[in-house]
């Protein structure tokens, strides 16, 4: 009776929820008893972040005590013992969760169980449950959850770039200044490289670190240069260049930013940046 009572609670509470709009609730049942293990069908996570497991219960045990095992792919749980509940393979893929029923589900109820995603990791997980009567009857039940990850960004690097000017002078110099930043996240490697229209040669530079190391401090020649470049931190490259008398076209100079690895950024878009100028003996309107 416990097994088709389960049942009709379940039924029930599906179609509460399929009326109400909201998710229906998961269960699993041994086929050849009443336990039952309850989880959501997905569960959030945060990328690098411990978070929070919820929505996990355990129903129509007995008195012996009961072992629930979680294992996911890749990632790792972070529990520790308390209320009865006693705990093996905490920062392991692999965790094992032992004690009563009542015991299992205050401390599953409550903020004890984590989950910590791989280092920069993106692809959703399944986490699998078992829960195993470890006296009489011996009878298990399954469930799984499909771990949504909310990635985060690494880093917020971005490029800037200015000459302070709209016209230059055809047979000057002009200097571009350029700005290497990260605002926040983690220490990045990074690449940077600048290119120009042909109107523009004789590049020298130098460089200033703001919290992070030039890769040298001057040097000759259009930009390439890697270095490292931690959270709140930025560099500034003055880029001196000579601008050809004839053509008077106008001078385009652009600076690209590369990561040495894969990189989750939320502003993608100023990796690249450039200044044009118009070029002339003298500014339009000069009289």
């Amino acid at each position: 009776m416990k097994t088709h009572l389960g049942f009709v609670i379940l039924f029930a509470a599906m179609y509460a929820a399929s009326a109400m709009g909201l998710p229906a609730p998961t269960s699993r049942y041994a086929i050849d008893g009443s336990l039952q293990l309850i989880a959501p069908s997905s569960h959030f996570v945060t990328e690098d972040t411990l978070s929070p497991l919820h929505g996990i219960s355990i129903a129509e045990a007995g008195s012996s005590a009961l072992a629930l095992v979680l294992s996911v792919p890749a990632g790792s749980f972070s529990a520790s013992p308390s209320g009865g509940v006693s705990i093996n393979g905490s920062d392991t893929s692999t965790l094992t969760m032992t004690g009563t029923q009542s015991a299992l589900n205050a401390y599953l109820g409550g903020t004890h169980l984590f989950y910590l995603t791989g280092a920069d990791a993106t692809a959703d997980v399944t986490l699998s449950l078992q829960v195993t009567e470890q006296g009489g009857s011996g009878q298990t039940a399954s469930a799984s959850t499909l771990l949504h990850v909310d990635a985060q960004p690494d880093a917020d690097v971005g490029v800037a770039i200015d000459n302070v000017a709209d016209f230059v002078n055809g047979g000057a110099t002009t200097h571009y200044f350029i700005d290497v930043h990260n605002i926040i996240g983690d220490t990045q490697n990074l690449f940077l490289t600048t290119s120009s229209s042909a109107n523009l040669s004789g590049f020298s530079w130098t460089c200033v670190g703001n919290g992070a190391s030039c890769p040298a401090p001057a040097g000759s020649g259009a930009i390439s240069a890697s270095f490292v470049l931690p959270g709140d931190t930025a560099l500034m490259f003055d880029l001196q260049a000579s601008v050809a008398a004839n053509p008077e076209n106008p001078t385009v100079l652009t600076a690209s930013l590369q990561a040495v690895l894969i990189l989750q950024d939320p502003t993608p878009d100023d990796h690249i940046a450039s200044d044009t100028n118009t070029v002339g003996i003298f500014r339009a309107g000069f009289e």
